[in-house]
């Protein structure tokens, strides 16, 4: 799996989860990828500037679905 590929996988997983009790995982685990490339980009200076917006506008979704996973959450007590 090529690296700037395993963020978004993650992140794809993490959007097409229909399971709201496995969804706060999903996210999580797209967020640490998105986070991991995002080091190795600075580290090397590599990557293209699409992929690095990609990667800013998709931690910016995960955490309106994250809002929704806490808002799901508060409905259930």
């Amino acid at each position: 799996m090529k690296t700037e590929s395993a963020w978004f996988e993650k992140y794809n997983a993490a959007v097409l989860e229909t399971n709201w009790t496995r969804l706060k995982g999903q996210i999580q685990a797209a967020e640490s990828a998105i986070h991991d490339r995002q080091r190795g980009l600075f580290v090397d200076h590599g990557g293209s500037l699409e992929e690095r917006d990609a990667m800013a506008n998709a931690l910016q979704g995960l955490r309106l679905l994250e809002e929704d996973v806490w808002h799901w959450k508060s409905q259930q007590n």
